[in-house]
Parts: C-alpha cells; structure tokens; sequence
C-alpha cells in the first residue's frame, strides 16, 4: 500500500483558532510512503510549509534518516518549515530538498533564505546534512519503487505540478495553479500530470467571487479544481490549499455545495492529520 498523509494544508500563512481546528492551519506539505503493515518506507516529501514542523518531528520520533523533499516553488508558504525541519538537528540525517531548476542556483537561492540575516543559523551549522538539487522532468525511486514526475504549471513565479507513480497507483499534486481566463481550458502540463490518477490534490483556494479582485494571484477555484478532475479522469480529488480566511464551517459549506456537481468524482477536502491508502 501507499500511504499519503496530510501535514499542512492552507495556502499563504499559518492560521490558529477555534474555527480552524478540525482541517487545520498549518501550510502546504504533505508525506508519502509505501507501508507494509505498521512498517513505513523512506518518506517522499511534496512541499515543506508550516506542516512540516509537526512532520519533521515525527521523522525524528522514528528514527528516519533520509528524507526526499519536492518543493512546488519558493513562496514562503511552501517552504517556511525548512528552517524548523527537525531532522536537519540530528546528526547522520540526510535532507535532499529538490527545487525547480528554474530558479537557477537553486543551492545558492535556497541556503541564502536559511542563513543570517534571514534565519540566526546557518545550514553548515547544523548536525545534519542538506542537499540542494534542481528538480529533473522525471526521477525514479527504487524504495519505495516510484517515480516522481515535476512539470511547469501556471503560477505567478516558477511553479511546478508533481506527479508520482508506482506500478498500481499514482498521485498528482497540483497546487497554487492559476486558473486560465476562460476558466475551463487546461494547461497541457497538469493535464498531463492528472491524467487518469487515482488521486488529484488540487489548490482550491479561491470561490468564484474572490476572482474579482484575486484573479491574477495565481490560484484555482474549487469548481475550477472538480472541472479538471472530471476531464482528466481523476478518479479522487482532494481539495488543498485552503484559503487562510476560510473557515471549517466555510469550507462544510463549500463542499456540500460541490457534491452535487459531478458525483463520478469522489470528493474530499484535505484535512491535517488526514491518511490516504492506495494500492
């Protein structure tokens, strides 16, 4: 089986409070892992926003040493757990944190955000080892046996959609992606990437009201989202990257309404601390 379970799941900025505790306020990132029974492989790491704090503690719990970390692009809300990741204190852990090749040194873009002024401590100065490395189009795993595909999707800066596969399932994560202006075309790359998965997590932080004014800020709406996994043939779709404003009652609301669209799709909102099981 796979397992893929949810650290953070809102866009832009951490939230607290009593209106978000049921979904969650930390930001995007979420862990995959092939399980055998109550054994876990090596995690595959899709974004490391606020989320990863809690993650990178239970990695440690674990005993975890190496860990593969994709990051969709370099917005604070994806990334603002790195400096926090508590396997980078723990010495004999390795941290491979790929980025899109598109930022160009991306080892220099990247260390540059985590050292002084930015942050008091300076990755050579911790215990365990990091590793910048630009993202490739496709990058195979042999534990667990996977491959993990990264291609450019609509955003304000360079953004990209992963895609990850194994012999029986696969997943696609397509978050902060700019709906187009007609809101129904489909960009080529996340069709591709979303064609026929068992599982979409796609940004819905928006409804069709914020577009007034937010329509350029690079985001979906959540009808936006359901559109492309009805025409992609997503057989799931999870959806992610929940407006910060937007609270647990909204978002109830938000699906309710959404369930009576396409009913061939199976519907859910991403939920901290919620686990997904795949073939």
């Amino acid at each position: 089986m796979i397992s893929l379970k949810f650290y953070g799941v809102r866009g832009s900025y951490p939230v607290v409070g009593d209106q978000f505790l049921r979904f969650g306020g930390d930001t995007s990132c979420c862990v995959i892992r092939e399980a055998h029974g109550d054994q876990l492989g090596p995690p595959i790491v899709f974004d490391l926003g606020s989320g990863a704090i809690a993650l990178g503690r239970d990695l440690v719990t674990e005993g975890v040493q190496t860990v593969t970390a994709f990051l969709t692009h370099l917005h604070w809300d994806h990334m603002q757990g790195l400096p926090f990741f508590a396997p980078l204190d723990v010495a004999g852990t390795h941290v491979e944190v790929v980025v899109p090749a598109e930022y160009g040194d991306v080892e220099e873009v990247v260390i540059k955000s985590l050292s002084p002024p930015l942050f008091p401590v300076s990755p050579n100065q911790r215990p365990g080892q990091l590793t910048i490395s630009p993202s490739r189009t496709i990058r195979h795993f042999e534990d667990p046996f996977c491959s993990v595909t990264a291609l450019s999707i609509p955003h304000t800066n360079p953004t990209v959609g992963l895609r990850l596969d194994t012999e029986r399932s696969s997943i696609a994560f397509v978050t902060d992606h700019q709906i187009p202006k007609d809101g129904r075309s489909i960009h080529e790359n996340v069709a591709q990437l979303c064609d026929g998965v068992d599982l979409l997590i796609h940004d819905a932080q928006f409804v069709a009201s914020d577009l007034v004014a937010k329509g350029s800020w690079g985001h979906a709406t959540a009808e936006y989202a359901l559109h492309v996994a009805a025409l992609t043939g997503a057989k799931r779709l999870a959806l992610y990257h929940h407006d910060p404003s937007r609270t647990d009652r909204e978002l109830d609301v938000m699906m309710e309404n959404l369930a009576r669209l396409c009913p061939s799709v199976g519907l859910m909102a991403a939920r901290a601390g919620m686990e997904i099981l795949l073939p």
